[in-house]
Order: structure tokens, then sequence, then C-alpha cells
């Protein structure tokens, strides 16, 4: 009987489990992390602007940059990776 090969690879090929990678550990933690992240980022947006207006009473325009920099801040500060050029 030939064992099952990983095409991409041609290594043989693991006993596959009704799971799939959700059977991982680290996989399962980093799945988790990253929806409770996504859960809460989506809870800001929301209610960031909300509690000016109840809160704080604020009006439209202050509400619009509020939003924005909820939405745009993240973007706008993240720092591109600068080449080292191969270097150590």
């Amino acid at each position: 009987m030939m064992a099952l090969v990983d095409p991409m690879h041609g290594t043989p090929d693991r006993h596959r489990t009704r799971w799939g990678v959700c059977a991982q550990r680290d996989f399962r933690l980093l799945w988790i992390g990253e929806t409770v992240s996504g859960l809460g980022n989506s809870v800001t947006v929301v209610a960031l602007p909300l509690m000016a207006v109840v809160v704080l009473d604020a009006n439209s325009t202050a509400v619009g940059v509020i939003t924005a920099a909820v939405c745009d801040v993240p973007c706008l500060c993240r720092m591109p990776e600068a080449d080292q050029g191969g270097r150590a």
C-alpha cells in the first residue's frame, strides 16, 4: 500500500482529524484572541461616538471627528517596516 504524500511538500501526509487545525491549542488561542479583539474594535466604533452624544451632549461635528479618529488613527499610526537591506 502506498503512503499518502502531501502534494505541496512531497512529505508523508499526516493523519487528518475531524477537527483539523482547531485541534491545535496555539491555533485555538490565536483564533479566540483575534475574535475577541475584533469584537472589541467593533464595539468601540459604535460605543465611543454614542457615549459622546449621551454623556458629553456632543454635536454632529464632534461625533464625526471622534468617529474619524477611531477609524483613521490606527491606520495613520502604523509605522512602515524599515528596509534593512540584508543587514543584521
